[in-house]
């Protein structure tokens, strides 16, 4: 998806789904939002990943 989308990406995952979230801050992604699960279907908790490249070179 970085190759798609090389200047930024945001991803949305469960709050409980552990092991997502560690595969993204693993690959660079930080967390931006957490919501009461308001904004999904589901009405669960989630939380809203980016990743920008600026992240990589370290100019937030």
């Amino acid at each position: 998806m970085k190759e798609r989308s090389p200047e930024r990406l945001s991803l949305f995952t469960f709050q409980r789904n552990t092991g997502v979230r560690a595969f993204y801050e693993r690959h660079g992604f930080h967390i931006v939002d957490l919501n009461d699960g308001s904004r999904n279907e589901e009405g669960e908790p989630d939380a809203l990943y980016a990743w920008r490249n600026s992240f990589a070179t370290g100019d937030l």
